[in-house]
């Protein structure tokens, strides 16, 4: 559950990306959206992770920051 929070955004990004490419494959088929498409989702991909880290670090602190005190009582 805590992955898919964490990973969920970046699937729409790369979702969204695969909608904009369909529709740009059917408004221009002459364009071969194969070898425009996998640059394209890469950088958007890492775009979007870079805009996302702090997001990520934040939700790893709070999901790891009380892990010492409840190891405290689980050893208690």
């Amino acid at each position: 559950m805590v992955a898919l929070r964490i990973v969920l955004p970046l699937l729409g990004v790369l979702l969204l990306t695969d909608l904009a490419l369909g529709v740009l494959a059917r408004t221009a088929p002459q364009m071969n959206v194969f070898f425009l498409g996998l640059p394209v989702k890469i950088g958007i991909g890492i775009f979007a992770l870079i805009v996302m880290l702090p997001f990520v670090v934040r939700s790893i602190e709070l999901l790891f920051g009380g892990i010492v005190n409840d190891m405290a009582l689980i050893l208690r």
